[in-house]
Formats: structure tokens, sequence, C-alpha cells
């Protein structure tokens, strides 16, 4: 089905780019028949080889931009199907992570639940929540997001602790400023007061 789509799309492209550039020859040949008839005999051939330049420079423009289609069809399906395998693997991991927050919030809630029946005095049924929990994140597809989780974890928290030395770092730096200028102020009103004294 995909294939087929696909070899429809490929010969829509390829009929529109012969259409516009059907239309692009009328226009210039509709532009040609306007100057042949209001400019000179001489003036006309310059202007034609200038029209000859531009089509020739507009094509290779064309060429440029749009790669893909100088691709062979069996190349341009090749690559097509590599995309589709591309995007269905991505769909895949999509789904899964978006399985994998749901399974997180739903072993939130058992743990929360748990640790509400377990203040409660509820033993038996804190542990069956607690058990609950548990054995969702046993699904094999929660093993690599919790990993992941744990390592976003750790350098959320390595973030946070040179976020922490840094701001310590600035409030010693601020103190050792404040405290120069506060010794400097001091400097300045004994060299005052004795200036004072000396007259």
């Amino acid at each position: 089905m995909h294939k087929k789509n696909l070899k429809l799309s490929f010969v829509s492209i390829i009929l529109g780019m012969l259409f516009c550039l059907g239309i692009v020859s009328a226009q210039e040949q509709a532009a040609k028949q306007l100057t042949r008839e209001t400019l000179p005999q001489k003036t006309q051939e310059t202007t034609a080889e200038a029209d000859k330049e531009k089509l020739e420079i507009s094509l290779e423009t064309v060429e440029k931009a749009m790669p893909v289609y100088s691709l062979s069809l069996k190349q341009l399906i090749e690559e097509a199907e590599k995309n589709i395998k591309k995007v269905d693997k991505e769909l895949k991991e999509q789904k899964i992570f978006r399985e994998n927050r749901e399974r997180e919030t739903k072993v939130r809630e058992y743990f929360e639940k748990g640790n509400l029946l377990y203040g409660e005095g509820k033993l038996e049924e804190a542990k069956k929540e607690w058990q609950e929990a548990v054995s969702i994140t046993g699904v094999s597809e929660m093993k690599g997001y919790i990993q992941e989780a744990e390592r976003k974890a750790r350098e959320a928290e390595l973030a946070r602790q040179k976020a922490e030395e840094e701001r310590q770092r600035q409030i010693a730096a601020e103190k050792r400023e404040q405290a120069r200028l506060e010794a400097e102020k001091r400097r300045q009103e004994e060299l005052a007061r004795k200036e004072e004294k000396r007259r």
C-alpha cells in the first residue's frame, strides 16, 4: 500500500513539474513574441540570448534545488523504504515511551497509596500496593526506561550540586569583596583622621 502511494506521489510530482515547466515555457514564448513585436531586430537578438541563458540557469537552479528528482526511480523507492523503516522505529519508540510514562504514573500512585496505608497501620494492604508497584516495573520495556530515569536523575543532581557550589562561590566572592570595600573604607577614614589631626 505504501509503495503504491509512493509511486502515485512520485508520478504526481513529476507531472506537476512538467506542467509548471510547460507554463513557464508558454510564458516565455508569449514574452518573446511580445518582445519581437515591440523591439528592433538587434535588441530582439540580445533579448533572445539573455532568455536562453536565463532558461539554462533556471534549469540548473531547479536541478540543484531539488536533487531528489534527479534520483532514479529505484533509488527513490529504496530511500522511501529506508525512511518508512526509520519512521516505524521512531513511532514504536514513542509508543513505548508513552506506555512507560503511564506505567511510571501508576507505580507512583501504588507507592503513595502503600505509604498512606502503612501510615494508617494497614500493613497487608500497604504491602499489596507496593507489590503492585514493583510488578509494574518488572515489564521488560520498563528496564531501559528505569535506567534512563536514573541517569537523568543523576545528571539533574550533579547539575543541582554544581549550581549550589557556584552559588556558594558567588556568595564567598561577594563577602570577600564586601570585606575589601569595608577595609578600604576604614583605611580611608583612618587616613582622613590622621590628616585632620595633622592640621
